[in-house]
């Protein structure tokens, strides 16, 4: 069954009401959204409703819960998407998850240059013109930019690159010896690459 634009939102916000979180990592200035459920399904069509962000799974259970269902993360780690996921989803949000976003982002923005306030509007912008179908090199010549820029911008989905801190270092660690995430999976979550989640766990590199 194919459902409007309006009514995959209110299905994807209704999801984020009760399994999804805004967060701040104040130390790394860091912000995340995140959605969880055991349903690789469910995860899957949140992402395609949201049309980006990272599919992260199967986390396997605990090993002091070996019955508890693996579970799959829709995550999103960057100012763009953090600030495109509440304004897509806030029509249907409630009081509390409203109060929440608000918090982390004025919490965020408070430390962040306005040049780089400006460039993340901008690039929102330029994302909610092309999926209305505007064609890239009229949004190009709109911006003041080359089509390869407007490219990047358009599929610049991931995580960016971030110095890792001594807490998260040490994170990373306890994670992997526990056996509750692989390689793959922790650089999908600290946003690095996969060679630098080996050198940490196998302790050839520190903060």
């Amino acid at each position: 069954m194919i459902f409007s634009s309006n009514e995959n939102l209110a299905w994807a916000a209704g999801l984020f009401e009760g399994e999804g979180c805004f967060s701040l990592a104040v130390k790394q200035r860091s912000l995340s959204t995140s959605v969880v459920s055991t349903d690789k399904d469910v995860i899957e069509r949140f992402l395609t409703v949201m049309r980006f962000g990272s599919l992260i799974g199967p986390i396997p259970p605990p090993k002091k819960h070996p019955n508890w269902k693996p579970k799959w993360l829709w995550k999103c780690s960057n100012f763009e998407e953090f600030q495109q996921t509440v304004i897509l989803l806030w029509p249907w949000l409630q009081s509390r998850r409203r109060a929440k976003a608000k918090r982390v982002l004025q919490k965020y923005l408070s430390g962040v240059p306005e040049i780089t306030k400006t460039r993340a509007s901008r690039n929102i912008r330029i994302k909610q013109l092309l999926q209305k179908g505007v064609a890239q090199k009229e949004v190009a010549v709109r911006f003041g930019l080359t089509s390869s820029a407007i490219t990047l911008i358009n599929h610049k989905n991931r995580i960016p690159k971030k110095q890792l801190c001594k807490a998260q270092v040490a994170e990373i660690r306890q994670l992997f010896e526990a056996g509750n995430y692989n390689h793959r999976e922790l650089a999908e979550m600290f946003g690095c690459s996969r060679s630098n989640i080996s050198l940490i766990v196998n302790y050839k590199r520190a903060a």
